[in-house]
């Protein structure tokens, strides 16, 4: 399931099944920051938040299957969560966990736009 009408499997750059697995992973990055940020600084925000954002990956590479919408909602989320810790980073100035977090969203974006192409 290709985004634009002029790909198609050969020009499909980084495959439909690789970022099916990315989502996987950012998932459970998500899923695992959130519980961290609950547990060491008892963050219900943080704990909300990675729930939330983890299932939706998770939503989005399950879709992924059928059509492009696990795409979208891919490209959507990752941007969303990009812009969400860049602002963290920017307030707080700390790396870990919001700067680093930024950028795997920034990658996992490139990646899906990257199987769209």
């Amino acid at each position: 399931m290709l985004l634009f009408p002029f790909a198609n499997e050969e020009t499909d750059l980084i495959g439909t099944s690789a970022a099916q697995a990315t989502l996987v992973v950012y998932a459970i990055l998500l899923l695992v920051g959130g519980l961290i940020g609950f547990i060491k600084a008892g963050s219900r925000p943080s704990l909300i938040a990675g729930t939330i954002g983890g299932a939706l990956a998770l939503v989005a590479s399950g879709l992924m299957v059928r059509d492009v919408r696990g795409v979208w909602l891919g490209i959507v989320l990752s941007l969303l969560m990009m812009v969400v810790f860049a602002i963290r980073f920017g307030k707080g100035r700390k790396f870990m966990p919001s700067g680093l977090l930024g950028i795997v969203s920034l990658v996992v974006l490139i990646v899906l736009i990257s199987s769209t192409v």
